[in-house]
């Protein structure tokens, strides 16, 4: 509901029964902004991977509502390369919504993750909804998630939350066409790895 001099200071609504009613506000924010259905908007916003990224969100959001923000002289927030998302296995078969929790890899933060040229490049303690953001710049926005045996038993077979139930999420991962590799030394598990495109020399550390 723009005065005068352009800005917005309102809105008209219109409710259920379609009756309308005027709000009045010193100021106006559009929080119907959403566009990760638009691989222009992500890739403008987020870095040229970003339209590589799998939705689990609602896709029919495309930025309508930030193009109409924008267009009425909104500013945008200081946080549009941000997203909330998880570290998925890859590549997927599928990825439906019944599976959005499993595949989480909600144990990475205590696991190794390396990018393909077999370099680490965050701290994975932070958790894997701060790895993810950092992955998303790295080539391809792909990586390598490593641990070992005990590590599998006691956080990949788990439940990540109460309630959330136990499963073997490499299991999940295996039966979705993920790729998964072990060996019984870090020689061996490189050189699996390397198939996938990773640097096994510099992931073996010489």
């Amino acid at each position: 509901m723009p005065p005068s001099d352009s800005s917005v200071t309102g809105a008209v609504v219109r409710g259920a029964e379609g009756r309308t009613a005027t709000v009045h506000a010193h100021a106006t924010i559009l929080a119907t902004g959403g566009f990760q259905g638009d691989s222009g908007l992500l890739s403008a916003y987020m870095g040229p991977n970003a339209d590589r990224m799998l939705v689990r969100s609602n896709r029919g959001s495309v930025g309508d509502g930030l193009r109409l923000g924008r267009a009425a002289g909104g500013a945008t927030s200081q946080a549009m390369n941000t997203f909330y998302g998880h570290l998925v296995p890859s590549p997927l078969s599928n990825f439906t919504e019944e599976q959005y929790m499993p595949l989480a890899q909600y144990h990475s933060n205590h696991c190794i993750l390396v990018n393909r040229l077999g370099r680490r490049f965050c701290e994975e303690s932070q958790g894997d909804e701060v790895s993810v953001q950092e992955l998303l710049a790295q080539p391809e926005a792909r990586g390598v998630l490593l641990c070992d045996e005990r590590i599998r038993r006691e956080y990949v077979v788990s439940e990540p939350f109460p309630n959330a139930g136990l499963l073997d999420r490499f299991e999940r991962a295996a039966a979705a066409g993920a790729r998964l590799a072990s060996a019984d030394t870090i020689d061996g598990l490189a050189r699996r790895v390397a198939k996938s495109g990773v640097d096994a020399i510099r992931l073996g550390g010489r």
